[in-house]
């Protein structure tokens, strides 16, 4: 028998909690869990906004050790790179989590550059619907006066304005898979392998093609 489960946005969130738990490895040789594949994807994300013209693009992720923000930056080199671009170190920084308020913090100090990129991508979307919170309030317009994207595709993206530009991931199928595999594990006593998902580029409001601007380059 199948049984469908209709989830509510709290549940989706929870499902998205395990998920996360689940696919972040801060250390080798933990048992096996369920992640996106990151560094070809987040490719993508990247060619977005160098299709609209940005050529210097900032990068803020969550805690360094994170193997996901690692991922994810590592696909951003790799595809300005192939555009003959370099990613400048200044222009990089990981945070101490993954919460809105971190993205907020980093608004603070970004946002002072006298020069700074057109565009920066946030390693997850609390951070980047942080960052765009604070750069709201100092008068930032977000995207007339910088691009902002981030990862993962939580309901709050799609709910702010501007609506987020993001690496959306199957949350549900993910938060799926990591219960029944936490559960097996319980009992398991060999490792498991790792499964890899897909992620899905979700163009909207928060991206747009750069203007020239003071304070920016």
């Amino acid at each position: 028998m199948t049984v469908q489960f209709n989830l509510t946005d709290e549940q989706l969130m929870l499902t998205e909690l395990i998920a996360r738990v689940a696919a972040e490895r801060y250390a080798p040789g933990q048992r096996a869990a369920s992640r996106a594949e990151a560094v070809g994807f987040s490719a993508e994300n990247w060619a977005h906004l160098a299709e609209l013209g940005h050529t210097r693009i900032a990068f803020a992720g969550g805690p360094r050790a994170s193997i996901e923000s690692r991922h994810r930056l590592q696909g951003l080199r790799e595809e300005l790179h192939k555009r003959g671009a370099r990613m400048r170190e200044e222009d990089i920084c990981f945070r101490d989590s993954y919460e809105a308020e971190e993205g907020a913090a980093f608004a603070q100090t970004f946002l002072r550059q006298p020069t700074r990129p057109t565009a920066v991508v946030l390693g997850n979307d609390a951070l980047a619907i942080g960052f765009i919170r604070a750069a709201h309030r100092r008068g930032v317009r977000v995207p007339d006066d910088l691009s902002v994207a981030g990862f993962d595709g939580i309901p709050e993206g799609a709910r702010s304005w501007p609506g987020l530009t993001t690496m959306a991931q199957p949350m549900r199928e993910m938060g799926r898979d990591a219960c029944r595999r936490l559960f097996t594990a319980m009992t398991a006593t060999s490792e498991q392998a790792t499964l890899e998902y897909s992620m899905t580029l979700v163009v909207r409001e928060s991206t747009s093609g750069p203007r020239s601007l003071p304070g920016t380059s």
